[in-house]
């Protein structure tokens, strides 16, 4: 699989300057497909990597953390493609505590 850095190049790369918000966003889910496809073998290893970690005590929170550095680039993709647009994204309502 690529490295992470390399990944989100592809990703970061895939859409055509003159695109729009929905046409980005479809962009970078294309190219992020297209690596799976180009490289299952290190999609497969990661799930399987992900899973082992879930099933380790020591290992639990490994997953997590990856998960919340995907959650961190994808938002910086949406953003940065937002601003390009000049798409104003929706965003969750703020939860409020019922105390």
């Amino acid at each position: 699989m690529a490295h992470v850095p390399e990944l989100v190049e592809k990703v970061r790369s895939a859409p055509l300057e003159d695109a729009g918000f929905a046409e980005t966003v479809a962009a970078f889910a294309a190219a992020l497909w297209r690596t799976v496809r180009e490289r299952p073998a290190g999609h497969r290893l990661l799930k399987e990597l992900v899973m082992f970690a879930l099933r380790s005590p020591q290992l639990r929170d490994t997953p997590a953390v990856h998960y919340v550095d995907i959650a961190e680039v994808t938002a910086g993709l949406v953003a940065e493609a937002a601003a390009r647009t000049g798409h104003e994204p929706a965003r969750p309502p703020c939860r409020t505590s019922s105390a």
